[in-house]
């Protein structure tokens, strides 16, 4: 007899209450979202395998959040560690400016480029960018480990001509927040889709301060 084994993932939601969502700017509800990984036999749910994530999401932007009185969503932080880290790896400390600009393009919101300055010094002092997305990732939502590639792609791009070294950077990054590889391709296909959000190739060696 023919057995059809497999894995399912099922979400759970809690409404934690309303909440003033910064990326909204108005009221919405912050949903608790757990989602547990299932062994299936015929599609039917047999024993579950552990939780994959625990976020807070605001229903309508779809950004996670630490708590109800947050002023940012979780992502922003981890958006800026990949833009300075990728800055500090390839040395490109005159690129700040872009990669503020990349920020807003992503986020809509403004990043300081002191912010930027001291993850860059985190990361030349030793801070492991992988290992900061691997505790993040089960409190990020699908749209703001997207949107992360995203800031990566479009700092390589501004960066480098995109080869073999410069993808691998982005699918590390994607790996790391447990997206996979076709995912991440589908990713950067709409980013081109895009217009690469008006960065432009080459920008951070073309710019000029």
């Amino acid at each position: 007899m023919l057995f059809l084994l497999g894995e399912k993932t099922i979400a759970s939601t809690e409404n934690l209450g309303e909440f003033n969502c910064p990326i909204c700017d108005t009221q919405k509800n912050l949903l608790r979202v757990i989602e547990k990984n299932y062994f299936t036999i015929f599609f039917i749910r047999i024993l579950p395998l552990g939780i994959t994530a625990d976020y807070n999401q605001c229903d309508g932007c779809g950004h996670t959040y630490s708590a109800i009185d947050a002023e940012a969503p979780l992502y922003f932080e981890t958006l800026q560690s990949v833009l300075a880290y990728l800055l500090a790896g390839y040395g490109l400390n005159h690129g700040i400016e872009v990669s503020q600009k990349i920020f807003k393009a992503i986020t809509g919101k403004e990043v300081s480029a002191t912010e930027i300055q001291d993850r860059i010094n985190h990361i030349n002092q030793g801070s492991s960018l992988f290992e900061q997305l691997k505790t993040s990732v089960n409190k990020l939502s699908w749209l703001d480990k997207s949107l992360i590639i995203e800031a990566a792609y479009l700092l390589v791009y501004a960066a480098r001509p995109i080869e073999y070294e410069e993808r691998l950077q982005i699918n590390l990054v994607g790996n790391a927040l447990g997206v996979c590889l076709e995912a991440v391709n589908a990713i950067v296909k709409n980013l081109s889709a895009a217009q690469y959000r008006g960065i432009l190739a080459m920008e951070i060696e073309n710019h000029t301060p």
